[in-house]
């Protein structure tokens, strides 16, 4: 972009030091340029961070159930061993969580052991009326008249009837403690799976108080993970089950993480070559290509709305004596690079109704010109049709020096490409 600023300076400056050799100034308020050829490079200034290009990454317990409150985090950026702890989180859920299930627990019981009495007092209950309609059976049998010679009719009947009697009050209560028995093992088993769910409930809930202490799966510098507004996972936040909130990186590859402005965006692809530069160390460049860009544009700051395109730039190679993950970095990504091709400064194109002109220096003053673009960057402006080489183009209105205009020609410059 420095080299294309140049060039456009140089446009007008060699143009002016011309009509100056020439003594004529046909609009001497009216800065100029020449129209050249030669090498034309849009690039987009970007800035990022360094990041690893595979790490490990250190997630919060899945097992909660809402989100959890960060209390304590090792400092970023530190060397850990395997086994040593870069995060904990609040125990007031999973205590909380803990009590619920002791209490249900305790509650099943109370009500297991209530269950079990009234089966007990139901069942003992059933075999006294089963024991009693024995008794009164085997009396009625024993003193039952059924000799028609000693007892009238009636006397007859209600002996039969009374014998009858105890026999269904001994088979009721039979079917009676059959039912009962039948309800107390349902009720059993419902019991015991509210116990099954209460032990699970004091499973997980322990697992949980167990899981509260992030560890590092083995040795390497942890580095804690940036949100989309570039600020790392503080004490006090609150994180969701499963997120990840660090990561200990593989230092042996590095790649660099840019935001790419959307107005620069246009044109930016996988496989463009890029230069970075770490602010650390403003001496070196080291070579790059974007790897990856996002799909969509986001904004990098809440509240703000210009929206940018995140990439990432592989580099060519990885200096582990000074490149280390979060450092920020500047890079240049090259966008177009055309050999060989017309150009002029920006200024010098205007636009009416949607078409592109230009006020071509002619004899009598200026004339417009159509041109077609064929692209843009770094202030300069590539030309595809309506002006050749050599032609000096106005950088301003001239008309409100004083300058002649014409309408513009068709084609171009008297159909010049």
């Amino acid at each position: 972009a420095a080299a294309n600023l140049s060039l456009s300076s140089l446009l007008i400056a060699v143009s002016l030091l011309g009509l100056a050799a020439a003594g004529c100034d046909p609009a001497p308020q009216t800065p100029l340029a020449t129209a050249v050829r030669g090498e034309f490079v849009r690039e987009a200034h970007v800035e990022g961070f360094l990041k690893a290009a595979k790490s490990t990454p250190l997630s919060a317990p899945s097992e909660a159930q809402s989100a959890m409150r960060v209390s304590w985090l090792a400092v970023n950026g530190t060397r850990v061993a395997a086994g040593d702890v870069v995060a904990r989180f609040d125990e007031t859920e999973w205590t909380r969580e803990l009590a619920d299930a002791f209490g249900k627990r305790t509650g099943v019981g109370l009500k297991s052991t209530k269950q079990r009495i009234q089966a007990e007092s139901a069942e003992t209950g059933a075999d006294l009326d089963s024991e009693v309609a024995r008794e009164e059976l085997a009396v009625a049998e024993r003193f039952q008249v059924n000799d028609e010679r000693y007892a009238s009719r009636h006397e007859l009947v209600e002996s039969a009837l009374d014998a009858g009697l105890a026999r269904s009050r001994d088979v009721h209560a039979q079917g009676i403690r059959s039912v009962q028995g039948r309800v107390a093992a349902g009720e059993a088993s419902l019991l015991a799976i509210e116990s099954r769910q209460a032990e699970l409930q004091i499973e997980r809930a322990r697992s949980g108080l167990a899981a509260l202490s992030l560890a590092a799966p083995h040795a390497g510098l942890v580095v804690f993970l940036r949100d989309w507004r570039g600020n790392t996972t503080r004490v006090g936040d609150s994180i969701w089950p499963g997120q990840a909130i660090a990561e200990i990186p593989d230092l042996t590859e590095m790649e660099c993480e840019v935001f790419v402005l959307e107005a620069d965006a246009g044109g930016l692809a996988v496989g463009q070559k890029a230069r970075v530069v770490l602010e650390a160390h403003p001496e070196l460049e080291y070579e790059g290509e974007v790897r990856r860009v996002d799909t969509i544009a986001k904004p990098r700051m809440r509240g703000v709305p210009v929206q940018f395109f995140g990439a990432t730039v592989r580099l060519a190679r990885t200096d582990a004596e000074r490149m280390k993950p979060g450092q920020r970095a500047r890079a240049r990504i090259e966008i177009d690079r055309r050999q060989d091709v017309l150009q002029i400064p920006a200024a010098a194109v205007f636009n009416r109704a949607g078409k592109s002109f230009v006020r071509r220096r002619g004899g009598a003053g200026f004339e417009v010109v159509a041109v077609e673009i064929a692209a843009t960057g770094g202030g300069l402006v590539v030309i595809a049709a309506g002006l050749a080489a050599g032609d000096e183009v106005a950088l301003a209105d001239p008309e409100s020096a004083g300058g002649a205009t014409s309408e513009p020609t068709p084609g171009g410059a008297g159909g010049r490409p």
